[in-house]
């Protein structure tokens, strides 16, 4: 069906689901939704609440000027907390169902605080927040106008933390940091029923690392582990039985990257978020390990959140031509209904849709992607290369991709070796060959599909590793027609010290560099420039503090030193992944600009 085209604008103002809950009665639902304003040129999250069972009108909650996030309803459903940001943090508690209500803010909030929760036959608030000396410890506020006190003691830093649903069951991670160049220390469980107790550690067969959830009943307690020194490894589901100090892996036969998990309430079991490949699946997991799955398998599922009375599970739903929202499902229902009806706009334009494609590496590896075309037949193409490399596309609704669409460009997503949503052998294979072997998986890709695209017109864009990939591609390939490389790392030795994740270089690259330096200079596109001949264009922000802006500027000009057409904009104060809308408007701007001009 033809509608529309989608422009700029279509991309300021989607509005995707940042948060969302419901009360424990299954009664209200909770979520945070950027919106866009064009006289103050923002994208502030705002609050909006909304009946299940009566009006389906949403109320927004709160102040114009604030920024919401992480709503959490207190255990009988009538008030919710939040996060608020505006000239500070502050965490507001309100009474959503009294259009007057202005809130009663807590005092004392900690710096950097996160993971609000309620807690207590008596609810009152907790939240991770860092002391005087930077130390991560839970807090909690016994009475909301004084300040808080520490649950967990000094010099232990917090990982992660749970409280029991209305009890004083307490769990907490310890998580050293990790030395740069050292062995994982690990992190250990503490635990208790009885917050008047002091917790204990328990012994786990793995270490966990975070999502803590109790079950309703307090009888289980359920985490994601993974095995101690090895980071490239896809998190695991395990369960602990409290009172037998006896834990279980859930899941053993799935692979894929868990996502998220909630408890059902009956306590006997969870819903689990997994994605596998380029979908994202829901599954219903009994704690005897039975699995089966949760709606549709063919798109992208995540986010399963239940009511603890009646059973009612809200989660999120998209698709390549679907924005995501929220839907329900009702206890012993097949089919969910739709919670949020946020994009209107939409509804006219032309959205088009995500196919899954499989093809074959040089050396055998089976490598999956995404294959998005537009109306006309052999269009010309922009690859999207993800950054990471641990990280994937998936089946999710980008207004990006559907941007590209819109101008007749096919967009092809792979996710090359390194990708996340496959087993840990795939998350593992780039390691050693950086650089080497993802560039020859996407260039695969390009030649497997070159009866769907047209072959003689390809563009690469990537943002972060994805950029340095996109450099990668068109140093391999001569005849490409244009790469767009945003905040690319194209010197490995040079970011070196500015990775924010200096313990996964030896797993990526093996010895330090001053040991052996040729798996860097291997995966450096700084070595190959002479190589690329294609129209580049670089968009860096200066606020840049995960790869300096010098990495742009030195490919830059390099690339215009060799007679190259280049481009190189820097956006003033804007971190690694641009967020204010002026900075996202121009950088669309640009893209679509260059590749019309190129591709």
């Amino acid at each position: 069906m033809s509608g529309r085209s989608i422009g700029v604008r279509d991309a300021l103002t989607y509005a995707p689901i940042l948060h969302h809950a419901i009360t424990a009665d299954g009664l209200r639902v909770a979520a945070v939704s950027p919106r866009f304003d064009a006289t103050t040129q923002s994208r502030r999250p705002r609050l909006y609440v909304r009946s299940l069972d009566g009006d389906e009108t949403w109320a927004e909650i709160g102040p114009e000027d604030a920024r919401y996030h992480g709503p959490a309803w207190s255990p009988d459903g009538r008030l919710a907390a939040f996060r608020t940001w505006n000239d500070a943090s502050d965490v507001v508690v309100i009474d959503p169902s009294n259009p007057t209500d202005a809130g009663q803010g807590l005092t004392g909030m900690p710096a950097y605080a996160v993971a609000l929760t309620w807690w207590g036959e008596s609810p009152r608030l907790a939240c991770v927040g860092e002391d005087a000396e930077g130390v991560r410890r839970v807090w909690s506020w016994d009475d909301p106008t004084t300040g808080p006190r520490a649950v967990t003691p000094p010099k232990k830093r917090v990982g992660d933390f749970a409280f029991g649903f209305g009890s004083s069951a307490f769990a907490w991670l310890h998580a050293p940091a990790r030395p740069v160049g050292g062995a994982d220390p690990g992190t250990v469980l503490y635990m208790t029923t009885d917050l008047n107790k002091k917790p204990a550690a328990v012994a786990l067969p793995e270490p966990w690392i975070g999502f803590l959830a109790w079950s309703p009943d307090g009888q289980y307690l359920a985490g994601l582990a993974r095995p101690t020194d090895e980071p490239l490894t896809q998190p695991r589901l395990w369960v602990l039985d409290v009172r037998r100090e006896e834990a279980w892996r859930l899941l053993e036969e799935q692979s894929g990257w868990i996502t998220g998990f909630d408890w059902r309430p009956d306590g006997q079991g969870l819903v689990v978020a997994i994605e596998q490949g380029v979908a994202g699946r829901l599954f219903d997991v009994d704690l005897d390990g039975r699995v089966k799955p949760v709606g549709p398998v063919d798109t992208y599922l995540s986010g399963p959140r239940f009511d603890r009375a009646g059973g009612r599970m809200l989660f999120l739903r998209q698709d390549g031509n679907v924005p995501q929202h929220v839907r329900l499902l009702e206890p012993g229902a097949t089919q969910s209904v739709a919670v949020t009806r946020w994009h209107e706009r939409l509804r006219t334009a032309t959205l088009h849709a995500a196919e899954r494609v499989l093809w074959t590496a040089p050396d055998g590896l089976e490598i999956e992607g995404l294959l998005m075309l537009p109306a006309a037949p052999n269009p010309p193409v922009v690859v999207w290369i993800h950054g990471g490399p641990a990280e994937n596309l998936q089946r999710t609704f980008s207004m990006h991709f559907q941007l590209l669409l819109a101008n007749g460009w096919a967009v092809l997503a792979p996710n090359f070796r390194g990708s996340t949503g496959r087993d840990d052998a795939f998350l593992q294979a780039i390691a050693g060959r950086v650089g080497v072997d993802d560039v020859t998986d996407v260039l695969a890709g390009v030649d497997a599909l070159a009866d769907r695209i047209d072959p003689a017109r390809v563009a690469f864009m990537g943002w972060s590793y994805g950029g340095s990939v996109a450099l990668g591609c068109a140093a391999a390939r001569p005849t490409t027609r244009a790469v767009i490389a945003g905040a690319p790392v194209v010197d490995w030795l040079g970011a070196f010290g500015a990775w924010s994740w200096p313990w996964l270089t030896p797993r990526y690259f093996g010895p330090s560099p001053w040991v052996d330096a040729t798996p860097y200079d291997r995966a450096s596109v700084i070595r190959k420039i002479a190589a690329v001949r294609s129209p580049t264009l670089f968009l860096h922000g200066e606020a840049d503090d995960r790869v300096p802006v010098a990495q742009s500027r030195a490919a830059y000009r390099m690339l215009q030193a060799g007679g190259v057409p280049t481009d190189l904009r820097v956006f003033p104060g804007e971190p690694h992944v641009f967020s204010a809308p002026w900075a996202v408007q121009e950088m669309l701007v640009r893209v679509v600009g260059w590749l019309k001009t190129h591709l």
